[in-house]
């Protein structure tokens, strides 16, 4: 069974469009992974940067006020819920993080495995184009050397000097 030339081309461009749609892929998903990563690192900062004024304006407040046990008590109280926020919003980042990668490593995966069998499809379909198109030619080089093989040996040409003996030769 003869595959056609073109096919094996069109298989070509098929598998660079596969291999450009997936330098694409992984492009986009590092480009999006980099700008979230940068907001998230910006909001932390802020949100740290924030934080540290704050408590330094509480400080220097209570350090010139006198009447702020009160105040200090209902601070001391508020501080252990904000840390508490503050400590469940930077788990819930952590595990969005994770879960974004896990998902990026599989969807990757899976990308890559389907690459890998379209070019383990593609070698194979070359592969038996090669041999549709080598072996025919191989096979009628071989019949052509058998034809002729068989036209020397029932027609032999006796007017070359190679079918004399060489005592013919020497009294001719």
């Amino acid at each position: 069974m003869a595959l056609d030339p073109t096919l094996a081309w069109f298989a070509v461009m098929v598998m660079a469009f596969v291999m450009l749609l997936q330098s694409l892929v992984v492009f986009g998903i590092l480009t999006k992974t980099a700008k979230q990563l940068r907001s998230s690192e910006r909001g932390i900062s802020s949100l740290l940067a924030g934080v540290e004024k704050g408590t330094a304006s509480l400080r220097q407040l209570l350090s010139h006020a006198e009447g702020v046990p009160a105040r200090l008590k209902e601070f001391e109280s508020r501080a252990p819920l904000f840390l508490a926020r503050m400590t469940q919003s930077v788990r819930t980042l952590d595990e969005r993080a994770a879960n974004f990668v896990e998902r990026s490593r599989s969807y990757l995966y899976q990308f890559d495995s389907g690459a890998d069998t379209i070019l383990s499809n593609f070698s194979t379909q070359i592969f038996r184009v090669h041999r549709a198109v080598i072996h025919p030619a191989i096979r009628f080089s071989t019949l052509l050397q058998s034809v002729q093989a068989v036209a020397a040996r029932v027609f032999p040409d006796e007017d070359s000097p190679a079918a004399h003996s060489p005592d013919q030769e020497i009294f001719i």
